[in-house]
């Protein structure tokens, strides 16, 4: 009979060492093996990211326990969301899902969610809904609507600082001017504009991979901790 050691003994610390240092080495030995294979070249991927997705999760673990509200989420809203690396048949890896709860509270740190794929074949399976295109072609709206709105306070910010440079260029003028106004007015529009540029890169590339048939796994419906989501996309269904 194999007596395990109670790692969780600050006696066995020694041990535990050795253990811990065998357990990254079995790891990161298996994600380079996988790499070199064609067939689990993604699965090494998917690895990858969840344990850098898990070190960031652990490192502000007590920063999401001490958090007393949450953002509050609508039925129909599509997310992204980290479904983490899951064995067999489950989903794993990034994907969108649409928010399945009915009622939300900003002291729940969970929602209700069904992922959503992309339609890789004709034939749809038994755990699965065909959506067909709505789905992307409600998130195009959306894109565009962003873009549009982005190039428009982008344009507005470009008259601005073509109308106040020449104030500027004269300080006296400066110091009898309403400056503090038109700075406040440039910070405001820029702070503005800093969220949706930072989601057109994170969000919009990924859009253009999304098939333009998608189905709902059914099967894969389930909690997700809000922490673990990627962003929002403001849409509702």
């Amino acid at each position: 009979m194999v007596i395990k050691i109670n790692y969780k003994d600050k006696n066995n610390i020694e041990k535990f060492l050795i253990y811990r240092d065998k357990q990254i080495s079995k790891l990161e030995m298996l994600i380079k093996e996988w790499t070199e294979l064609e067939n689990k070249y993604k699965q090494s991927v998917l690895l990858s990211y969840w344990l850098d997705d898990y070190e960031s999760f652990l490192r502000n673990e007590d920063k999401f326990k001490k958090k007393k509200k949450y953002f509050t989420y609508k039925r129909g809203q599509v997310l992204f969301i980290n479904f983490g690396y899951r064995i067999g048949h489950e989903l794993s890896g990034n994907h969108y899902a649409v928010v399945i709860t009915s009622t939300d509270s900003p002291f729940n740190g969970n929602i209700t969610v069904v992922p959503l794929i992309s339609k890789k074949n004709s034939t749809i399976r038994y755990n699965q809904v065909d959506l067909g295109n709505c789905i992307v072609e409600s998130l195009s709206n959306k894109a565009n609507t962003e873009k549009n709105s982005i190039a428009h306070k982008i344009e507005n910010l470009t008259i601005f600082i073509d109308n106040t440079k020449p104030l500027f260029d004269k300080i006296d003028e400066i110091l009898h001017s309403n400056q503090d106004d038109k700075i406040e007015y440039f910070n405001i529009i820029l702070n503005e504009i800093s969220p949706q540029i930072e989601t057109y890169k994170e969000f919009f590339p990924s859009l253009k991979k999304i098939d333009f048939n998608t189905v709902s796994p059914i099967s894969s419906l389930g909690l997700i901790l809000k922490d673990e989501l990627k962003y929002l996309i403001l849409l509702i269904l």
